[in-house]
């Protein structure tokens, strides 16, 4: 896709001065995630119907990251391909340290909705997944001036919260504005 991406730019938009590039983010998590087969969003759906989740290999790790981390690297990248023709046309969104597991995350929505015991191990499922998935930022790091904002262990607690506000009836626009807020006034 990326090669395609590219071949596309070089014949369409670059002789005519625009700019194609793609960025490559990595698990992106944050409140309003409602698809199946995503972590935990399947938690959350477990906890709200009473049942325990099944987790494939809960040792897996990956780059979780929240996604106005990723967001503002969108933008800041948009940035710098409208203002340097320089510009990498590829680059890695992700966070430090690159990697959490599966069971760290899991554990990290049960506590924030006070329940243990919201999942279990499925491991020798037949999964073909990959164990370890991880990317390595540094390029975007360096390029845009960028780095995330949140821990991973911060992107999860942020996430866990917007599921546990709308789940108990809080108001869901204000738990997302003050998840920008405090984005926003997180140094990285």
């Amino acid at each position: 896709q990326e090669m395609v991406t590219r071949a596309y730019g070089d014949c369409y938009f670059e002789p005519n001065g625009g700019a194609v590039a793609t960025a490559r983010a990595g698990n992106v998590i944050g409140g309003g995630d409602f698809g199946e087969d995503r972590l935990i969003p399947d938690l959350v759906r477990a906890f709200e119907a009473g049942e325990v989740a099944t987790i494939r290999d809960p040792s897996a790790t990956r780059p979780w990251q929240h996604v106005l981390d990723c967001l503002s690297a969108y933008l800041l990248f948009i940035e710098k391909l409208a203002c340097d023709r320089n510009a990498p046309r590829a680059l890695n969104i992700g966070p430090r340290p690159a990697q959490l597991t599966v069971a760290a995350v899991a554990d990290a929505v049960a506590t924030a909705f006070g329940r243990q015991g919201l999942w279990r191990s499925g491991e020798g499922n037949g999964s073909t997944e990959a164990h370890s998935l991880a990317l390595d930022p540094t390029l975007a790091e360096r390029t845009l001036d960028w780095a995330p904002r949140f821990s991973g262990e911060q992107a999860i607690r942020e996430t866990a919260r917007w599921y546990s506000d709308a789940h108990f009836g809080r108001d869901i626009r204000q738990t997302s504005l003050a998840a920008i807020d405090d984005h926003l006034e997180t140094k990285p």
